[in-house]
């Protein structure tokens, strides 16, 4: 017989199985309720159990993270990164509702703050269940009371005749000493019995009740913690019991803490170190990174800069100059090369770079800044730096990309992805700053499939993560709806920034405002902002005041071009920031239209390097720079590459453009115009008629369409036939699978072709189109490319076996994807 078998269990599980809410058992956890859960766990969904201490009170972040590590090691795989909110957690679980299983969430600890409580009733709105164990005050959960978590002597003697057949007078004595408390009265019975002492159930298994552990010496605690990687509880050992020890193990430690957002802890348990610890060199940097994350590094600014009076320490001198002296300044190179004179590591290095970047004074030096970025990355690498293998790596693609190297860029972006899916964690805010360069480059190439749903869930995410990440991924966002037409879906953001911010950042702020202005033909409005900017930064830095200038000369082009061109002389004028960043190609971009437009010959002292600098530039990123076609048409430079005149997406979107504009089609017409793309050749009445309604149709009413639809787009007849150049997503997918070219077809495919059509050629064209993608999938052993694809199949079970047959135990994604294919299965009654 059992614990399961006894009344107290019988009377208390009711209150487990049948609860719709959270569930909250407020009392110490030596009245039961722990043991109740884990004689309950044939009745119950997976745990997820996780536990809070007094070092995470009042930590949002650390607090998330505890439930994070409980879910990853109940799911087996590390579906939710480090680092994140309550909010981004609901978001995962809701968007993925479909597959995951339901599961019992057990929180025990000291306070449960907002943000958490709101989770748990997201939790259990999606059908999961949440037990909060613990003497804190809750509202909104139902609430068993430490009353009835108490045994009954007839509960005691029950117990003590179902498991250890005691005597009563021994009962007695039991009930006197446990006073009702279940833990007291169960390991005093096991005593009595001469058993050894139970243990508790907890988040991580198993430990001896309170009074009853057993000491084991720092010493020997200290490397068992090390070696299972458990950095935070090995830090906070040491820095209590064997301070001298916390140098040697710091670097792997704290590295690892940040990759999971755990900074605020590492930062409250490095302060707590005796004095003569606190200003050593390994210590006080690590210091530094971590009230740099939390934005207090102005509290260590004067024991930082003491320190480097006295001492080379040259990463953290690398990461002070990169805190309080970057940019234009000479103290700022003056440290980077002291740092890197002393030491060639892959944060001095970087630092290196980022001064280097301020002092180019021609297009040929631009490659040195790129070569030093892959010496800091190659150093990163060497040491086995994760973290600053994901820093550098993010900042390679923006400096290929000032070097104009676009193709380049985009392999080191889809590499540092690539290095980010394969690490076992990762925090958020690395995470999304990592997506959102390789989104950038993405969006300069012309590849949009599937874009814009991907940057608005990511933009939902970092408001629940970063501040800085949010305006990140807006300007990111800003650049995909200028280059793919739709300036005033980002217009609203730059406004309120404009509103709320302080008038030396309205100068930066107003070239992306009057990008947008200028792409909606509001030229006047976008004059008033760059006016107003000019002004205000009167006394700006000189990279701040430019930013200024060029926007108001953008916003001057085709208002009064004398004028814009003064202001682009202002910008291009000798100074040391003009490469800097690559806002600085706007201003010989402008400079060509302004001469265009004013009829006066190209500028013969132009620099060559330059100007074969600009020619290279796709028109994706000449957009990027100038925000209207129209300007670019005006100078001629909209044909930057081959552009041609009908452009038909239909696989996940349909859009149709001409000539850049958007068509406004009825379904109808949009299946007419891929039927004849589909038959270059061209179609008689009849065979189009039979392709678009079956044995339905009237000619008539087919007539009708092709009259209204060559209103905008040119249709010969006798055969029909398109009259102009076209391309088409379903060719090119289909060469893609051809070639057997597996990145381009991910690119390609953003969802079923035309989904809603029933013509009978556009379901002919997708069922052959998906016949040819899945015979591809079949022959490819690529994992993580064919669970790309297949999150666009979404309920396509033979795909999804497929990836189940080929993915790696080892792979991050094996839990998601043996869900996915077993609640497929049930779905579809397969056995």
């Amino acid at each position: 017989m059992s614990l399961s078998d006894s009344r107290w269990f019988k009377r208390l599980q009711g209150r487990m199985l049948h609860q719709r809410k959270v569930l909250h058992f407020r009392a110490p956890l030596e009245y039961g309720a722990p043991y109740l859960i884990d004689a309950l766990r044939s009745k119950l969904p997976p745990l997820v159990w996780f536990e809070l201490t007094d070092r995470e009170t009042g930590d949002l972040v650390a607090q998330t993270n505890k439930l994070v590590e409980a879910f990853n090691r109940t799911v087996g795989q590390n579906i939710i990164d480090y680092g994140v909110t309550p909010l981004y957690i609901a978001t995962i679980l809701q968007r993925y509702d479909a597959i995951f299983d339901r599961y019992c969430f057990v929180y025990s600890g000291v306070e449960v703050v907002p943000g958490l409580m709101e989770l748990f009733q997201q939790l259990v709105e999606l059908g999961h269940q949440v037990v909060i164990l613990g003497e804190m005050d809750l509202s909104g959960a139902d609430v068993v009371p430490r009353e009835e978590l108490l045994l009954t002597p007839a509960e005691m003697l029950d117990l003590s005749g179902l498991v250890f057949q005691l005597s009563q007078q021994v009962v007695d004595s039991l009930q006197q000493k446990s006073l009702g408390v279940f833990e007291t009265f169960w390991v005093e019975a096991h005593l009595q019995k001469g058993w050894s002492i139970p243990q508790q159930p907890c988040a991580v298994g198993r430990r001896l009740p309170r009074g009853y552990e057993i000491e084991i010496k720092p010493a020997f605690l200290l490397p068992m913690l090390l070696k299972k990687e458990k950095y935070l509880e090995a830090l906070e050992l040491a820095v209590d019991s064997l301070p001298e020890q916390v140098p040697g193990f710091l670097e792997r430690a704290a590295s690892r803490l940040i990759l999971q957002g755990e900074h605020e802890q590492l930062f409250k348990t490095l302060q707590r170190l005796p004095e003569g610890f606190l200003s050593q060199e390994v210590v006080l940097r690590w210091r530094l990174e971590a009230a740099y994350l939390m934005n207090q590094q102005e509290r260590l600014r004067t024991e930082v800069l003491d320190h480097l009076e006295q001492h080379a320490a040259p990463d953290l001198r690398a990461l002070a100059a990169n805190l309080w002296f970057f940019g234009a300044e000479d103290r700022f190179n003056a440290e980077v090369q002291r740092a890197v004179e002393q030491k060639r590591s892959a944060l001095t290095v970087l630092a290196q770079a980022k001064a280097y970047r301020w002092q180019v004074q021609g297009l040929g030096d631009i490659q040195k800044y790129v070569d030093l970025l892959f010496e800091a990355l190659r150093l990163a690498e060497q040491s086995n730096d994760l973290l600053m293998v994901i820093r550098v790596a993010v900042q390679l693609p923006y400096g290929l990309l000032l070097n104009n190297q676009l193709q380049e860029a985009m392999h080191w972006a889809n590499w540092s992805m690539q290095f980010l899916n394969s690490l076992p964690f990762m925090n958020a805010v690395d995470r999304l700053f990592t997506v959102n360069v390789w989104y950038y480059t993405r969006i300069l190439s012309g590849q949009f499939e599937g874009l814009e749903a991907a940057l608005q869930e990511a933009l939902r995410l970092s408001r629940a993560t970063s501040e800085i990440m949010t305006f990140h991924l807006n300007c990111t966002w800003t650049e995909y709806c200028l280059i793919a037409g739709h300036p005033e879906r980002a217009l609203e953001y730059w406004l309120e920034l404009w509103r709320n911010h302080n008038r030396h950042d309205k100068g930066r702020f107003a070239y992306y405002l009057v990008r947008l202005l200028v792409a909606l033909g509001r030229d006047r409005e976008a004059e008033k902002y760059a006016r107003e900017a000019l002004a205000l930064n009167a006394d700006a830095p000189a990279w701040k005041k430019r930013y200024a200038h060029l926007a108001l000369a953008l916003s001057l082009v085709r208002l009064n071009p004398e004028e814009a061109l003064q202001h682009i002389h202002l910008v291009e004028s000798p100074n040391p920031f003009k490469y800097t960043e690559r806002v600085w190609v706007a201003a010989p971009l402008i400079k060509k239209i302004l001469l265009e437009r004013m009829g006066l010959p190209e500028d013969l002292e132009a620099d060559p390097l330059e100007t074969a600098y600009l020619r290279q530039l796709t028109l994706h990123e000449r957009l990027e720079y100038v925000g209207s076609l129209n300007l670019l048409k005006d100078a001629g430079m909209e044909e930057a590459k081959p552009q041609d005149q009908l452009l038909i997406r239909t696989l996940g979107r349909t859009e149709i453009r001409l000539r850049g504009e958007v068509l406004d089609l009825s379904p109808k017409q949009v299946e007419i115009i891929v039927l004849l793309a589909l038959h270059p050749q061209g179609l008689s009445g009849e065979q189009l008629l039979l392709e678009l309604y079956g044995d339905e149709g009237s000619y008539g009413n087919l007539k009708a369409l092709i009259s209204r639809l060559r209103r905008t787009v040119p249709i010969q007849s006798q055969p029909y036939k398109l009259q102009l150049n076209y391309r088409a997503d379903f060719q090119e997918l289909f060469e893609s699978i051809r070639q057997g070219r597996v990145d381009q077809v991910l690119e390609l495919y953003g969802g079923r072709l035309l989904e809603q059509s029933r013509a009978p050629g556009i379901e002919s064209l997708r069922q052959e189109l998906e016949r040819q993608l899945k015979s591809l999938i079949e022959n490819t052993r690529d994992s993580e490319w064919v669970l790309r694809v297949a999150e666009k199949f979404e309920d396509d079970l033979e795909v999804w076996e497929h990836l189940a047959g080929i993915i790696s135990r080892q792979s991050q994604h094996y839990a998601f994807v043996l869900a996915k294919v077993k609640r497929l299965r049930e779905d579809w009654g397969v056995v």
